[in-house]
């Protein structure tokens, strides 16, 4: 897998109990190498660089990239456990 886009979908699955974790899972089942990569857009600030956290709507910030494996490795690692660690691991 090269790219996945995720607009900003992550926000609502790490508001809603374990569905962060679960997405992870399902990640580690993909066929990835050290080109595949995340594309997210975030909105209302994300957390990233100080923002004001993940929110429902509102305008869209950077879209931001991400190494799949090397954040399957983090969550692995247990350096991702909120939506706040997915956006301060990336770029």
């Amino acid at each position: 897998m090269t790219a996945f886009y995720l607009s900003n979908v992550e926000q609502y699955l790490w508001n809603g109990g374990d569905d962060g974790r679960k997405f992870f899972g399902n990640v580690a089942a993909l066929p990835l190498d050290s080109a595949s990569t995340f594309i997210r857009a975030v909105f209302n600030g994300g957390g990233f660089r100080g923002g004001a956290g993940a929110g429902g709507g509102g305008m869209r910030g950077p879209t931001i990239l991400a190494s799949m494996m090397g954040q399957l490795k983090a969550f692995n690692e247990g350096r991702i456990n909120s939506y706040f660690d997915v956006i301060q691991l990336s770029k």
